[in-house]
């Protein structure tokens, strides 16, 4: 496994999806966006992404839950204007 595959598993923990029978699923969290502004936006698994979300998590504030696949999906990240901290929203 690549160092890459396994940032991504750490991440992105596998889920059950109940409607797709074993398909793998990842999970995200989704933010409160209020107070930043969208400064960056790219693809969900590749090396820049993983690295920012790794970095930006430990700042994130959870306000709710969403499930996407994380190799189709898009990384939001958006910088605080006031503290300059990053967080990054998947969809």
């Amino acid at each position: 496994m690549s160092s890459l595959q396994q940032l991504v598993e750490e991440i992105f923990p596998a889920q059950t999806n109940h409607d797709q029978g074993t398909e793998p699923i990842r999970g995200a969290v989704l933010i409160d966006t209020s107070g930043y502004s969208l400064s960056h936006y790219g693809v969900c698994g590749n090396e820049d992404a993983a690295v920012l979300f790794k970095l930006s998590k430990d700042v994130l504030s959870t306000e709710g839950y969403g499930v996407v696949d994380y190799r189709e999906c898009k990384v939001y990240i958006y910088k605080n204007e006031k503290d300059g901290s990053l967080l990054a929203v998947f969809a």
